[in-house]
């Protein structure tokens, strides 16, 4: 008998060391698994969570403006050098709603449209519907969902003001461009003055 338990005994004792084997590979491979979920997850997380500002506003530090510099038409002054004709420039100024935004702290869309009404001599209620646009334009989650169902369609371009003098026009543009503001565009219409006072 005792024989015949040392046999079961040797005949189980390699099943019993490859089940063990087997387990312990099984669990290497699990842990492997969970040690490179937890590294991927906590590299999304801190690119995502911990870091995603900083990391958004050096990527847009790192876009570039074309701008085109008009030129100016020359004056036409007269024999005693009065000028008889001169240029200046009034702009256009429009939007694209849904991407008037900033990503600058502290500065919100009631600042953005607040600096329209003030360099653009607009009412309030033009500020206000202005400011509508915006907010509309830029629905996101359940609200812009709906939106989207009921048929809206965003505006791609929307004039604010037009003959809007230089100086106007460009201390909003510094405004905008010293607080990050995008979507709004300055379009620049030559003007001929001629003096006939001789």
């Amino acid at each position: 008998m005792s024989r015949q338990l040392s046999r079961n005994r040797a005949r189980n004792s390699p099943r019993k060391t490859a089940g063990w084997l087997f387990d312990l590979k099984a669990a290497v491979i699990v842990i492997a698994f969970i040690v490179a979920a937890y590294a991927v997850t906590s590299g999304f997380y801190r690119l995502q969570i911990t870091e995603g500002e900083s990391l958004a506003a050096k990527a847009a530090a790192q876009q570039f403006v074309t701008e085109e510099d008009r030129e100016r038409r020359g004056m036409i002054l007269d024999k005693n050098g009065y000028p008889l004709v001169f240029s200046t420039y009034v702009f256009r100024v429009g939007m694209t709603p849904a991407d008037v935004h900033t990503r600058k702290d502290g500065v919100e869309d009631r600042d953005i449209v607040r600096q329209f009404g003030i360099h653009l001599d607009l009412d309030e209620e033009a500020t206000e519907d202005i400011l509508i646009q915006i907010r509309t334009d830029r629905a996101t989650g359940w609200r812009g969902l709906e939106k989207q169902l009921s048929g809206h369609q965003p505006l791609s371009y929307v004039t604010i003001a037009t003959e809007v003098p230089e100086t106007d026009a460009m201390a909003l543009k510094d405004w905008l461009d010293d607080n990050g503001v995008g979507g709004v565009r300055f379009d620049a219409e030559e003007r001929r003055v001629y003096n006939n006072e001789s």
